[in-house]
C-alpha cells in the first residue's frame, strides 16, 4: 500500500497485452473494480465505437463496459 492509502497498481512488462499503452485503462478498471470502487456503465452507445473502430479497440471498450462485478 502507498503512502497515501492506495494499492499501487501493478503491471507485468512481461504480457504484451498489459504492457501495451492501449490497455492499461483496462488493467486499471479490472483493479479498481476488484477493489469495490462503485462503477455505472452503459453500452448504449457502443456501437458507435465497434463501428469506427478496430476490432482491438472495440473490444477493450468492450470488456470494460462490461466488467462490472
Amino acid at each position: 500500500m502507498g503512502d497515501n492509502g492506495v494499492s499501487p497498481i501493478i503491471f507485468n512488462e512481461d504480457d504484451n497485452d498489459e504492457a501495451d499503452s492501449r490497455f492499461i485503462l483496462a488493467k486499471l478498471d479490472r483493479q479498481w473494480v476488484d477493489m469495490g470502487i462503485p462503477k455505472k456503465s452503459s453500452m448504449s452507445n457502443f456501437k458507435y465505437t465497434y463501428d469506427s473502430l478496430d476490432g482491438t479497440y472495440s473490444n477493450k471498450i468492450r470488456s470494460i463496459l462490461e466488467n462490472n462485478k
